[in-house]
């Protein structure tokens, strides 16, 4: 017998890649870390004693909780909560210790001395917190950025897709734009 297939239906075509979404690990200001790094050796040392919360299991920061565990040996104590605002004031009351969450939610914070920036996803800083080092400067090898997208309907001519994915350039990369509704929400434009 042959090899059978199954062909799946495509209901959208890529358009454009708009933004990445830039994440930062936070920690109250009474954890005794300053960095990513710092957090993952504390966590070595006393496994379990460090709170680590998320939106819930199986949610971006849980995941990437997990994968740090994984990669570097650590054990960090999750506390999952139902939603992001649920963990975010838990980690401005110090309920929690530490929390990975798109950074434009908790800039403010940081800034205001409520709560400590330890380090950005991926290989650069971000506009919105210019001081706080990435991980690829701390040497963590962490860059798996989420993303947003632009998709049209299925089998759309390709001219079309071509000028939706040029004018999408143009306005991400556009700077009053970009400030004004992307980096806000954590995006940079691609």
């Amino acid at each position: 017998t042959g090899v059978q297939t199954c062909a799946l239906p495509i209901y959208f075509s890529p358009l454009s890649l708009l933004s990445v979404i830039n994440a930062t690990f936070f920690a109250h200001p009474s954890f005794p870390g300053n960095t990513m790094i710092e957090a993952i050796n504390i966590a070595r040392a006393k496994p379990d004693d460090v709170l680590f919360g998320s939106w819930g299991v199986g949610s971006f920061p849980d995941l990437y909780r997990a994968w740090i565990e994984n990669k570097f040996n650590v054990r960090f104590r999750h506390i999952p909560y139902k939603d992001a605002n649920q963990v975010a004031a838990a980690l401005l009351s110090g309920e929690v210790q530490i929390l990975q969450n798109p950074v434009g939610a908790l800039a403010q914070h940081v800034r205001s001395g409520k709560l400590k920036a330890l380090g950005t996803l991926g290989e650069k800083r971000v506009s919105i917190l210019p001081d706080t080092p990435s991980f690829a400067e701390q040497g963590l090898d962490l860059n798996f950025l989420g993303w947003v997208g632009a998709f049209g309907p299925a089998n759309i001519p390709r001219d079309i897709a071509q000028r939706l994915n040029g004018e999408m350039h143009k306005l991400v990369n556009d700077n009053d734009f970009a400030a004004k509704f992307l980096r806000v929400q954590s995006m940079e434009g691609r």
